[in-house]
């Protein structure tokens, strides 16, 4: 799943005519590995993102602790969107935005496709299914700061 939303983004980078910056790009070893010292290092940079998109509940909450730590003000100096909507995003100040997948359609499609490997249909050729998805715009997201002269 991570190398999928990876790619994604670069495709939809692309589709609009943008360049990904690489150096701009996170990869922790797994979805619960430390984030805190990786986004510190993004955020040091003269250069630093206008926005974080996190994954998961602990890369957020170690995100916003790094935003924190480096006295970044959200939305005003940086926007910050999650990949899936954890309890405390609506409740955090301001409020997370996020991108909510649909976690009872998620375990649904993949039960049944567990369940027909299951019952014999084990060399059936793999599928791809989509699960919907909701942009849920709450007070995490604004334009990116002007730099100061």
């Amino acid at each position: 799943p991570i190398r999928r939303r990876i790619q994604g983004f670069r495709a939809g980078h692309k589709a609009q005519g943008l360049v990904v910056d690489e150096e701009l790009i996170v990869r922790l070893p797994s979805a619960t590995s430390p984030a805190f010292e990786a986004v510190n290092i993004l955020l040091s940079r003269p250069d630093r993102p206008t926005a974080i998109v996190a994954m998961g509940t602990t890369i957020l909450h170690e995100t916003l602790n790094a935003i924190r730590a480096n006295h970044l003000r959200i939305p005003q100096d940086i926007s910050v969107v999650s990949i899936g909507d954890p309890a405390f995003a609506a409740s955090h100040v301001p409020p997370i935005s996020c991108l909510r997948v649909d976690l009872d359609v998620a375990a649904e499609q993949s039960s049944a496709l567990l369940l027909q490997r299951i019952q014999g249909d084990a060399a059936a050729p793999p599928r791809t299914s989509h699960i919907p998805c909701d942009f849920i715009e709450r007070a995490s997201c604004g334009p990116p700061r002007k730099p100061q002269a």
